[in-house]
C-alpha cells in the first residue's frame, strides 16, 4: 500500500481559505439580493441620504437637525435622516454638497 504525502504550506491553505470565503460571500450576495427583501422602517429610523447642506434649522414645517445632541448650525453637513413607518421623509433637507 503506498502513502501518498502532501505537503502543503501556510500560504497555500491561507489561499484556499480566503477563496473559499469569498464565494461564499457572493453565493450569499445573490441569494440575499434574489429573494426580493424589502426594508420595514419604523418611525424614527435613520437612512443614508449623502452629503446635503443645513440651510435652516429648523425648517418651517418644525423639524430640527441634530448633530450628535446638539441643533447643527447653518451650513453644517447632514448624512442620515430620519424617516417615517411609510418609508418616506417628511424633514426638508437643504441643497446637496458639492
Amino acid at each position: 500500500m503506498k502513502v501518498l504525502h502532501v505537503s502543503l504550506t501556510l500560504q497555500q491553505v491561507t489561499r484556499s481559505v480566503v477563496k473559499m470565503r469569498l464565494v461564499l460571500v457572493m453565493v450569499m450576495g445573490v441569494v440575499l439580493s434574489g429573494c426580493g427583501i424589502t426594508p420595514k422602517y419604523e418611525t424614527g429610523t435613520l437612512v443614508w441620504v449623502g452629503c446635503h447642506r443645513v440651510e435652516q434649522n429648523p425648517s418651517p414645517e418644525g423639524s430640527t437637525s441634530y448633530l450628535l445632541l446638539y441643533p447643527s448650525n447653518i451650513g453644517d453637513s447632514m448624512y442620515l435622516q430620519q424617516i417615517g413607518s411609510d418609508g418616506k421623509a417628511t424633514v426638508t433637507v437643504g441643497e446637496k454638497c458639492k
